[in-house]
This record gives C-alpha cells, structure tokens and sequence, in this order.
C-alpha cells in the first residue's frame, strides 16, 4: 500500500506469505479476491464496450429513419400547438402562434437537436471504422486490459478505505476525493475512446502520486506499511475487506450490463436480417403515417386561416 521512504519500508504482501506460509489461509483468500476483482473488471468493461458498439450500430443502421419519424412528430407538434392556439385566440396574428408554438415545444427541439447531432455523429464515427467493427468492442484487448488497470490502480490509491486513515491535511483530502470521483465517473463512461481515457488516467494518476510524494509516501497496493505482524496481518484484512464490497459492486455492474433490455432488443435486430428489413419497414410506415397526418394539419390551417380576417399589429 503506501509506506514511507526509509530503511524501516514494509515488505510486500508476497514476500510477508512468503516468509509465513502458516498463514496460508489468508493468502489464498487474498489471491483469490485480487483475481476475481480483476477478472471481473475485465468482464465490465468487456460489456460496457460491446454494449456501447451495439447502440452504436443500431443508431447506424436505423437513426436516420428515427430522425425523420422524430422530425415529422416535432412539426406535428408544432402545427397542433398552433391551431390550438389560433381557435382560442382569433385576433392572434399567424406568425406569433407559430412562435409561441415552438416556444411552448422549445425543450421538445432542444432534445430534438440533441438526438440529431448523436446520430450525425455516430454515422461518421462509424463511417470512420468501415461499419464493421465487431459487436466485442473491436479493441485491443492488451490495450483495454492496460487501461483497466490503470482505472483499478487510480481507484485503490484515491479510495476512501485506501487513504482514510492517513495523516492528510484536509486540502489533500479533498483533491483525492475529487480525484476519486473522477476515476469513478470514468468508470461510468462509455470506453467509445480508450486511448482518450487513458490519457485522462494517466493525468489522474500523475496528480494522485504528486500528492503521495508531498508526504512522502510511495505507491504500491502491495506494500505493506511498518507494524507488528499482527498489524499487518490486520491491514490485509483490511484490504480483503475492501476488495470483497468491489467484488460485490462489479458483480452488480457485470449483471446490469448483461440484462439491459434495449441492449437485447438491439442485438436481437441486428443479429436478425428479417428482422432488421422489419424494423425498416416499421419505421418507414410510421414515417409515412405521420407525414399524412402533417399534410392533414397543413389544410385544417389552411382552412382556419381562410375564414378569419386579416389581423394587422399598430406600429
């Protein structure tokens, strides 16, 4: 873990079994939960990245069609809006019932422009990968499993249970809770860019040591600190503890990401050529249906505009 630079540093946690194999119980256990939290690791960002891919390829597929369902319901909206207003207000003039139509919306546009710019934007990221990259991540596994353990290794040296009882004075306290959170809001990031966030680690990582050096500190999580052995029997305890509740954690992570049902629902189409010409149909019929409904609205404005009298605003 972490120790302090000089002639009295602990020892690691393999060579403190090593010179006490009658503590072969506690080794086993400590190896074991190392290497599910790894493994486990692996198997998250394994899924983040195959689900990720799969929305990916789906909006590729099929998010220019949701774009004009989504544009022809925004109009219909908007005309809707402007009817009502214009039958509750006759002295309304037509062009501010069309504004005060798109601002009662203007949040339905917002989110509009939004869904828009995610679908231009993954089109040419797929464009930029030849829309054939596989549905595992399509990434190096050496680089992914470098990246993994470099947002392991930031999370165990900012981790609450890792540093709580340290002497830090309350400023560095507070720029490794505020470097913990920015690992965990990596780990909660799609990996659409590996590399992107390996430089971002690799800028966590160099604050985090920045501050252990202040206090003289090294970084190992195998370290173990100057004690008695029944201190440091106690601190790997203390470890085993704290990697069992990640264990947990990730367990829940690795079973929400296996059971995400539009993820499924996805895959299922695009793993499916007759049900993805379905889906295109469907979509393509919703299209058509509502741009019938648009042109109805168009007459019934047309109408409504046809029997009342012009409507003049005083300069």
């Amino acid at each position: 873990m972490f120790f302090s630079k000089n002639e009295h540093a602990g020892c690691t946690i393999h060579e403190f079994f090593t010179s006490h194999p009658e503590r072969i119980d506690l080794m086993t256990e400590w190896n074991q939960v190392r290497h599910i939290h790894g493994q486990l690791s692996m198997t998250r960002e394994h899924l983040r990245l195959r689900n990720h891919n799969i929305m990916l390829s789906y909006q590729a597929a099929f998010g220019p069609l949701e774009i004009q369902a989504a544009e022809k319901q925004l109009g219909i909206n908007v005309m809707e809006k402007k009817l009502a207003l214009l039958r509750d207000h006759s002295d309304l003039p037509h062009d501010l019932a069309e504004h005060q139509a798109r601002e009662a919306l203007a949040r339905e546009f917002s989110d509009f422009a939004k869904k828009k710019a995610s679908v231009a934007n993954v089109i040419g990221l797929m464009g930029l990968a030849n829309t054939k990259r596989p549905m595992d991540g399509g990434y190096d596994p050496a680089e992914l499993a470098r990246v993994v353990g470099k947002t392991r290794k930031a999370v165990f040296m900012t981790h609450p249970d890792t540093v709580g009882s340290l002497p830090y004075t309350p400023e560095q306290n507070k720029r490794l809770r505020e470097l913990f959170d920015r690992v965990m809001e990596i780990r909660i990031m799609e990996f659409g860019s590996v590399i992107r966030n390996e430089a971002i680690l690799d800028e966590i990582l160099s604050a985090i040591k920045l501050i252990h050096a202040q206090m003289g500190h090294d970084l190992d999580d195998d370290v173990l600190p100057m004690g008695t052995e029944e201190e440091q029997i106690n601190h790997i305890r203390i470890q085993v503890a704290s990697l069992n509740r990640q264990v947990e954690m990730l367990q829940d992570e690795v079973t929400s990401l296996m059971n995400v049902p539009e993820i499924s629902r996805m895959a299922t189409i695009l793993a499916d050529p007759i049900l993805g010409a379905r889906t295109r149909e469907r979509l393509e019929e919703i299209i058509s249906r509502l741009s019938l409904r648009h042109l109805r609205l168009e007459e019934e404005l047309e109408t409504l505009c046809s029997e009342r009298l012009p409507v003049f605003i005083e300069e």
